[in-house]
């Protein structure tokens, strides 16, 4: 899934939960089960195309990041919100770490990893060009929660 649509998911989790000691480590539960729809897969782009599309999506996720905590902080402290959104999209930074050391998309997903990177992996079992449609559904979906969560 994108970060974009993590971002969301962590702080929809901040806003109903409420309750920090809960809510960041459910939202960082929240990854792994969002991992598991059918979501879009950059990697069935080409090389220069996917690391726009990453590249788009992690300047959408991180403004997220940064704004809403702050568009909704009456709602919640700005650090709930902010921590949430992080905590949701965190384990998909060693995706990117992996990316800037290999510098090439495949080998990020073919070459040695860790235990949880494999099982993170195995969670997302269906990556696909067709997963966008699913993304941009969800996208609209939690945009309609969060939205309905503030009024």
């Amino acid at each position: 899934m994108t970060a974009t649509n993590h971002a969301i998911n962590g702080v929809v989790i901040a806003i109903i939960v409420k309750k920090p000691e809960l809510a960041i480590p459910l939202a960082f539960l929240s990854h792994f089960l969002a991992d598991l729809v059918p979501h879009f897969n950059a990697r069935s782009l080409s090389a220069s195309r996917a690391k726009s599309f990453i590249a788009a999506d992690v300047i959408i996720a991180t403004g997220l990041t940064i704004l809403l905590p702050l568009l909704l902080r009456h709602h919640l402290p700005v650090w709930i919100t902010f921590v949430c959104m992080w905590a949701a999209m965190s384990p998909d930074i060693i995706w990117g770490w992996r990316f800037w050391r290999k510098k090439d998309i495949n080998k990020v997903f073919t070459d040695q990893m860790s235990r949880l990177s494999r099982l993170h992996m195995k969670l997302q079992w269906s990556d696909t060009r067709q997963g966008f449609f699913v993304e941009a559904a969800w996208l609209a979906g939690m945009i309609y929660i969060l939205i309905s969560l503030t009024e």
